[in-house]
């Protein structure tokens, strides 16, 4: 199937970077087009705004305007973002939470080709990360304090922002997962438990058994044969080899 161009810009401070970067695009995709090249969030919000971008490459930290600053200046972000970044434990795991595509520095060709190959399979799906953009802004914005995060998961109906402090559990369902909120309807996902789970903060979230994974706010006791009740009032079978973890992460 023939994909249609698509209009690309880049926002890095470091040329080299940007440069191979570029090569690295127009090597794997040359329907992807790079329309600009921007050295900081400053240069790459006025070509946003005038070029109309369906796709930006955006480092995370650079001089004059950084790209968390860049974006939060953008009022109806209507592009997919790639996320260009060193290891920074906070800024990948506010990614991961807002299920938004990340590179790490140095850029492999083989990281690359996946990330625009979820992008044209969104784009080919017409798939609309509405809010994503700016769940992540708002999980960078709450630093450590996670309860104050959102997990972003998307379904048939959209994309659902799911605050950390109310989601009770998540149960592997084959390639699906269904995620237990409290005081909402569950919610099932195609994702499997162990994608969730990559992406939830392991000091709040624990996988108590192959198929469950919960949330240790909500564990309300412990049951006798291995067992533990949530605040819902569900009761879950912890896995043998699980349960001194689990005891000790409840103290």
């Amino acid at each position: 199937m023939k994909i249609s161009p698509v209009k690309a810009i880049i926002v890095e401070d470091d040329p080299f970077a940007a440069t191979q970067l570029r090569m690295l695009i127009q090597d794997q995709h040359p329907q992807c087009h790079i329309a600009a090249i921007c050295s900081n969030g400053l240069e790459g919000l006025e070509a946003i705004q005038q070029l109309k971008p369906e796709l930006v490459f955006t480092d995370v930290e650079m001089p004059v305007l950084n790209g968390l600053d860049m974006l939060k200046r953008v009022e109806h972000p209507d592009f997919e973002v790639v996320f260009i970044t060193s290891f920074d434990k906070y800024a990948i795991s506010a990614l991961r939470l807002s299920a938004l595509d990340y590179l790490l520095k140095p850029v492999s060709p083989a990281e690359l080709e996946a990330t625009l190959h979820q992008f044209f399979k969104k784009r080919n799906e017409k798939q609309r990360n509405e809010g994503v953009i700016q769940n992540f802004l708002h999980n960078m914005s709450t630093g450590e304090n996670i309860q104050q995060q959102r997990l972003a998961v998307a379904t048939t109906e959209g994309t659902h922002f799911i605050p950390l402090a109310e989601l009770l559990r998540i149960e592997a369902l084959s390639n699906y997962a269904k995620i237990v909120i409290q005081n909402s309807k569950p919610i099932t996902v195609s994702k499997t438990l162990k994608d969730l789970e990559e992406s939830l903060p392991a000091k709040m979230f624990l996988r108590i058994h192959k198929s469950h994974l919960v949330n240790l706010l909500h564990i309300k006791k412990l049951l006798p044969e291995q067992r533990l009740s949530l605040t819902n009032g569900d009761v879950l079978e912890v896995a043998r080899r699980r349960w001194p973890e689990v005891q000790e992460a409840i103290g």
